[in-house]
């Protein structure tokens, strides 16, 4: 027996709401939103969470799966560039993407966090390694 049926989905739609990318939707009393394209399928997003503003404002971007430049049917996904923490998924972590003319460093980095203290970044061979803080795992 499934646990929901067709009425169940059809009654959750209009809970639904449509955002454009990269434009910060309110979602709490200074907490923004921000949606950019991840280029994994059609529709994927990273989600650029920003809480305060001016000097105390922070950002955490969450993602999943993150796409390839130069795909056919896809846009290029968005790089995290700006991001005070990244969190994504590792999935695929511990295997390399064949060299391509837009890789980046495939080494870990070392990273300080905003604040104090360390963390390392096992960013592989994409754009997103070229932010130096693409960790958000703190050591100390």
């Amino acid at each position: 027996m499934p646990l929901y049926n067709l009425d169940d989905v059809t009654a959750t739609l209009p809970l639904f709401e449509t955002v454009n990318y990269d434009t910060p939707i309110p979602i709490g009393d200074g907490i923004t939103a921000e949606f950019r394209d991840a280029g994994h399928i059609l529709g994927s997003a990273s989600v650029l969470v920003a809480i305060g503003s001016g000097v105390a404002r922070r950002t955490v971007l969450f993602s999943g799966d993150v796409g390839r430049w130069d795909k056919p049917l896809l846009q290029d996904p968005v790089a995290a560039g700006g991001a005070d923490w990244i969190v994504v998924e590792s999935t695929y972590g511990d295997r390399l993407h064949e060299q391509t003319g837009r890789s980046r460093s495939t080494s870990p980095q070392s990273s300080r966090i905003p604040g104090g203290g360390a963390g390392t970044s096992s960013c592989r061979a994409s754009r997103w390694s070229a932010h130096r803080r693409c960790s958000g795992t703190s050591t100390t």
